[in-house]
Formats: structure tokens, sequence, C-alpha cells
């Protein structure tokens, strides 16, 4: 998927569109190689849908973390403009994704955007935040773990509460992308 952002900005370039991502799947990637939210909406590409349908017919998978995982290229291309990277990474995330799914990917984005000029784990964390809704259920659980963190739970606490919550051996938990935004402040 990296290659794949490569291509599309060079063919495309910053002003592509939610739909061109898919679209250009169908021409690049062979479908065997899509999984979760991606292959669902390669299939419901293939067959004609567009838009929200595309992305939601038949998928179960619409708030995992699959397009926080494909969009980093996005934070790459501008170091330093953790909003430009959220934009990109959202109108990516929004061809396969919804909600908080959509979100991960523009946090993480926003995240090595600025940590491309910042050492500061907290300033990058707060370029994330500031680049998803304030009230999502994301941000909700980021700035709970922040918090946590800053009460004095150390990385195996957080680790073991964040499992707690989320079932690892439970597919729809621990590829769902509030826990591991979670795992990754």
């Amino acid at each position: 998927y990296t290659v794949f952002s490569l291509y599309l900005l060079e063919n495309r370039g910053f002003g592509f569109t939610s739909d061109d991502i898919v679209d250009g799947w169908t021409k690049t990637i062979p479908g065997i190689y899509c999984c979760t939210a991606e292959h669902i909406a390669y299939i419901n590409h293939l067959a004609g849908l567009r838009g929200a349908e595309c992305r939601e017919h038949n998928n179960p998978y619409r708030e995992f973390l699959g397009a926080q995982i494909r969009t980093d290229l996005y934070a790459y291309v501008t170091p330093a403009n953790p909003e430009k990277a959220s934009e990109m990474a959202y109108r990516d995330a929004r061809a396969t994704h919804e909600k908080n799914a959509v979100y991960g990917a523009m946090f993480v984005n926003a995240m090595i955007s600025a940590a491309a000029v910042c050492d500061d784990i907290m300033t990058v964390i707060e370029a994330g935040l500031d680049e998803i809704p304030e009230n999502c259920r994301l941000a909700h659980y980021i700035k709970k773990t922040v918090a946590e963190y800053s009460d004095g739970k150390s990385f195996e606490e957080l680790k073991e509460s964040i499992h707690a919550q989320y079932d690892e051996n439970y597919f729809f938990d621990w590829c769902y992308a509030v826990p591991n935004c979670m795992i990754i402040v």
C-alpha cells in the first residue's frame, strides 16, 4: 500500500479522491493481496459500488486498523505538516473505513508528520489529537491512556489494561483501530 500511495501521488497528485484509491487498487494490486475492509471494498468496487456504498456494503471491518497501517506515506511526504498528512489519510481511509478507523489513520499520520521535526512525545500525540474530532471514541481513549500514564501507570500496566478491555484473541476486538492506537500511544 505504501508503494501504491506513492504511485497514486505521482499519477493523481495531492488532490486524489477516495474513489481513486480502490479504483487504483483494482488496476495495480491483485485482489488476493487485499484483506478485511480493503478486500470488501475491492470486491464492492468491482461490482460497481462507489463512495459510501463501496466501503459499507457487507463490510463488518469498517472500523479495523487497515487504513491507519496503509496510509503512512502521506506523512512521509508532508513532514512538519500534520494537517496535510491527516487530510490525505482521511481521503484514503474513507475509501474503505468509517468513524474511528478513519480517525486512527488521521491520528497516526499527523503524529508521524509531527515526529519528523519534533522529539517530544506529548507534542507528537497532541498533533495527532488536534486532527481528529475531540468527542470521538478514539480521542476519548487516547486521552484516557495518556492520563493513566501521567498518573504513573507503567507501559506493562497500560498494556494489561488494554488487553483486559480488548481481547486480542477475538478478531473484532484486536483489529479494531481504537486499541491499536492506544498501544501506539
